[in-house]
């Protein structure tokens, strides 16, 4: 549904989709915001980008 981390990160902070006013059955965030800024969204995802194992997307590409 999504194509970048940006748009996720944004998703789990706007509340998931019970923040969005959508019926999930499964959801774990909680449904108000997480109200991270503009920062707090770049730090995680430069904290996530340095998880990833470089030497598998190589070799799948």
């Amino acid at each position: 549904m999504y194509e970048t981390l940006e748009e996720v990160i944004e998703f789990c902070n706007d509340g998931g989709g019970i923040g969005l006013g959508l019926d999930i059955a499964h959801q774990i965030l909680p449904g108000d915001s997480l109200d991270l800024n503009d920062q707090d969204k770049s730090d995680f995802i430069e904290f996530l980008k340095a998880l990833a194992d470089r030497s598998f997307v190589e070799s799948t590409n």
